[in-house]
């Protein structure tokens, strides 16, 4: 995450459900949208994806429509304050011909160099199938840095998957595909890019391949030391990585994961641990359930825990370490198909508590996608379905709080 600052507690802007271990969420922002119901357009966003803490005490986020659906207009960067005042950064407009030449659809969003966001489109550009963008926090000097292509074989790379702030000054992030080296039925192995802050360039830095280090990479862990780590898939699991910026050096393990019915499962790197481990959760096809591993930084005494569901279908969203030493986590359907927050143990993977506020009528919304811990412990996420909006409106997602 990048930097904080010490800010004041959310004033809560609708009203507070409580649940399941004396936890409650309090839903703070609501994104109203105009009828007719799920259709009409959304001119302050609808659909949140993403949530970060800005060096400055704010939040930014992404929001993926603006216009009517199906089609949804381009989406829109926002920005909240801590006492709850709501504002657009930018909004992703529509050229000629109704094309979005700059990106449409805003995905992952970071705060880069410089104060500068730095963020992911699922569609639009020049080639229509995303961008790289930065711009300021202001929504002043928005930059096209790159744009993404379909092919699983893009020299580029394709499909980006996750961007981190490096400790060398620059962003990096991360493609699904593409580059040099082939994976197969014409995929190639995805990529590590880098992007020079300094003048916006954007270069591959590292082309995965299935020999050595693995395919089709997702997340980036930032370590203690700022470096990066990652998991890869290969046939009988996975492989974690270790990529050091100043360097360029890639130092690789191999991870044996459980194999079921002669089918792998595969294991996905998320969060650094409060013993300094790296921890993620691991899942395969014929896997009955998902379940959270711990390995050292060095790639040594991997730990699989048992599976804390049986249900392969919750679509959890990444592990984050709360302040009272546990992990916390959002499910996009969870146990209920409209999404629940699991609180996990570190030491043995176990179920400790299941949030369930989520519905189609809940102030909370449906279908969460992502939680952060904020300056002073409080976890926030953003929910990309559903809420509460007055007469004449509908809700399309909630930015809501939880005090571990």
């Amino acid at each position: 995450m990048p930097g904080k600052m010490q800010v004041t507690v959310f004033i809560a802007l609708l009203t507070c459900c409580a649940y399941a271990g004396g936890q409650q969420l309090t839903s703070v922002h609501t994104f109203v949208c105009k009828n007719p119901q799920d259709t009409g357009p959304c001119p302050q966003g609808g659909n949140p994806s993403s949530l970060i803490q800005g060096s400055d005490g704010n939040f930014y986020g992404t929001a993926e429509r603006t216009g009517r659906a199906p089609d949804g207009g381009g989406g829109l960067i926002f920005s909240l304050t801590p006492s709850g005042t709501y504002a657009t950064v930018h909004e992703f407009a529509p050229g000629d011909n109704e094309t979005y030449p700059y990106g449409s659809t805003p995905l992952r969003l970071i705060e880069g160099p410089g104060g500068k966001l730095y963020g992911e489109t699922g569609l639009g550009g020049s080639i229509g199938y995303g961008v790289l963008f930065r711009v300021d926090k202001t929504g002043k000097n928005y930059q096209v840095l790159q744009n993404y292509s379909v092919d699983p074989a893009a020299a580029n790379g394709s499909s980006p998957t996750y961007l981190a702030a490096g400790n060398d000054g620059n962003v990096y992030g991360t493609t699904y595909f593409g580059g040099s080296n082939s994976c197969g039925y014409g995929n190639n192995c995805g990529t590590i890019f880098r992007v020079i802050a300094a003048t916006g360039a954007y270069e591959v830095v590292v082309n995965f391949d299935s020999a050595t280090t693995g395919g089709f990479p997702t997340n980036l862990v930032v370590g203690p030391d700022g470096t990066f780590y990652g998991t890869t898939i290969v046939a009988n699991g996975s492989i974690l990585f270790h990529y050091i910026e100043s360097t360029g050096e890639m130092q690789t393990t191999s991870l044996v994961f459980p194999v079921v019915n002669q089918e792998a499962t595969h294991g996905t790197v998320s969060a650094i641990g409060p013993d300094g481990n790296l921890y993620g959760t691991y899942a395969g096809y014929l896997l009955d359930g998902i379940g959270i591993f711990e390995v050292q930084l060095d790639g040594s005494n991997l730990q699989i825990h048992p599976v804390y569901t049986t249900n392969s279908n919750v679509s959890p969203d990444g592990l984050v370490l709360a302040s009272d030493g546990t992990f916390w986590m959002a499910e996009y359907y969870g146990s209920t198909g409209f999404g629940d927050i699991v609180n996990l143990s570190p030491a043995n993977g176990s179920l400790i508590q299941t949030l369930t506020p989520f519905s189609s009528t809940s102030t909370d919304g449906g279908a969460p996608v992502q939680l952060f811990s904020a300056t002073g412990g409080t976890l926030l996420g953003v929910s990309s379905l559903y809420g509460q909006a007055p007469k004449g409106s509908y809700a399309a997602g909630a930015l809501f709080k939880l005090t571990p």
